[in-house]
């Protein structure tokens, strides 16, 4: 399932599938892991040092304004 969103910065839509790496407003990075309506569930272990963000769950809920697709999936 996919679905397209407004982007960050302008109103093109951009579609978004799972296994996509997407970037967060914060700079979290992860792995899109499903989509559903306007929300992907993301693994966000990517992240540059993440282990010093104290974060407890790798998987993150992000609504469509909070993120980017920085990588499509093949």
């Amino acid at each position: 399932m996919s679905f397209f969103k407004k982007g960050i910065e302008g109103e093109s839509l951009v579609e978004v599938n799972p296994r996509d790496i997407i970037e967060t407003k914060d700079g979290l990075i992860g792995e899109v892991i499903s989509v559903l309506n306007n929300t992907v569930v993301a693994n966000i272990s990517l992240t540059p040092n993440i282990e010093k963000l104290g974060i407890e769950h790798m998987n993150q809920v992000f609504h469509h304004k909070e993120f980017k697709v920085i990588k499509k999936s093949s």
